[in-house]
């Protein structure tokens, strides 16, 4: 068992990802996919809505027109928001000619409603801009088939976000560039940690994000077989969630969990997902909002233009005015994450052959008797919160098959 490193394994359990510098391979160690030390939260700057909305807009379309003149072949991915619908929209005005778009959508058996009306939003905006427009079928059938592929090019397991590998995969045969509305999301805050920072402006952040984890410390000493339990006690989550907030620049509450989470689920989860799974299918993705000046400027910004009486992304909003109907700039919007509830309950065959006992048996790392009862118990009855565990679990486990495998 000397070849799993404990810590490693601790700390997946709970993020869907390994940490870095950590590897799940005892010995080995990783550098973060993005250096974010020279991100600060502050100092605020200070000026009138209208100054700030000019300064990104004119940020926006200089750094939007510089990705054009320097890549020929660029594409746009929309899904209906204002994040992507701004970026598109710029590009649309910016371009001599018309310009790609493509919206990601899932077939019946695995996409929601909410995906489907961002699928009418994003024909929208390619009607306003009239834009070439792609739409891009992901199907429940291809995660088994492509899942080894994606843990592959990881290294490490992962249950987060890989939709990006597709995306990269259908999207490659008619760019080489694609422009996306990534980093939005963590330079103004729309995350439910995000909203709770404002609800709570008292409680520490690490407490705040431990509530989302996927398994808790305390639920781990029941996954976890007997002989695993003493050893893994000397990990607490919680401690390492309260390391990211350490030496932050940010003050207020808002701001401090947008910094500390650039420094942690950013770089480990979100930015790496997409760096990796992109790269792997030869696609170079920019994120819109990602351009130096353009971050240093909004990571400046208080937090009261930010999240202004409950309303997320105010500022942003301001700013998507000037390209983009009310009706999509006010509507409510789905975050765009892997539909992990709706993957369990369609994969359920697969999920079993995932985690019979033989397979576990092979690590023998878990509590057989627990992974079984938390399978059955949600087909019986599904939440989010136990597909979440379940595909953890079968994640890790193609991991441990293609590193690791049948022991000696």
């Amino acid at each position: 068992m000397g070849k799993i490193n404990l810590e490693a394994l601790h700390y997946y359990l709970s993020y869907k990802h390994v940490p870095t510098p950590l590897s799940m391979l005892d010995g080995k160690s990783r550098k973060p996919s993005l250096d974010v030390s020279g991100i600060k939260f502050s100092p605020m700057v200070e000026l009138s809505e209208d100054e700030i909305v000019n300064r990104m807009d004119d940020m926006l379309r200089a750094g939007i027109r510089k990705v054009l003149d320097a890549n020929g072949n660029v594409g746009f991915l929309t899904s209906g928001g204002i994040d992507s619908g701004v970026v598109t929209a710029i590009g649309a005005e910016l371009s001599g000619k018309p310009i790609r778009t493509f919206c990601l959508v899932y077939a019946d058996d695995l996409g929601s409603e909410g995906k489907r009306t961002d699928r009418e939003y994003a024909k929208m905006v390619s009607e306003i801009y009239k834009t070439k427009h792609h739409e891009l079928q992901l199907s429940i059938d291809e995660f088994p088939k492509e899942l080894p592929a994606i843990i592959k090019y990881f290294g490490e397991p992962f249950s987060g976000y890989v939709s990006e590998y597709f995306v990269a995969k259908m999207v490659k045969p008619y760019v080489d560039t694609v422009l996306t509305g990534d980093w939005a999301d963590e330079l103004f805050g729309s995350y439910r940690t995000h909203r709770l920072a404002t609800q709570y402006p008292e409680a520490n952040t690490w407490d705040l994000r431990y509530s989302h984890v996927v398994f808790d410390d305390e639920e781990k000493q029941w996954l976890y077989n007997a002989w695993i339990c003493g050893l893994t006690n000397r990990y607490s989550t919680l401690k390492h969630l309260e390391n990211y907030s350490k030496n932050l620049s940010a003050t207020d509450s808002f701001n401090r969990m947008l910094e500390s989470e650039f420094r942690s689920l950013f770089v480990d989860q979100t930015y790496l997902s997409i760096d990796v799974l992109s790269k792997a299918q030869g696609l170079r993705v920019i994120g819109g909002y990602a351009f130096p000046n353009f971050v240093d400027f909004v990571t400046k910004i208080s937090k009261d233009w930010k999240m202004k009486d409950g309303e997320t992304k105010y500022i942003l909003k301001k700013l998507a005015l000037r390209y983009l109907p009310k009706e999509i700039v006010y509507r409510s919007k789905e975050g765009f994450i892997t539909p992990t509830l709706q993957l369990v309950l369609g994969l359920e065959g697969y999920v079993r052959d995932a985690l019979i006992i033989d397979n576990l048996l092979k690590h023998n790392l878990f509590n057989i008797d627990y992974i079984l009862e938390l399978i059955d118990e949600f087909y019986k009855k599904p939440t989010d919160g136990q597909s979440y565990k379940i595909w953890n679990l079968v994640c890790f486990q193609v991991w441990y098959n293609l590193y690791i495998g049948d022991p000696e």
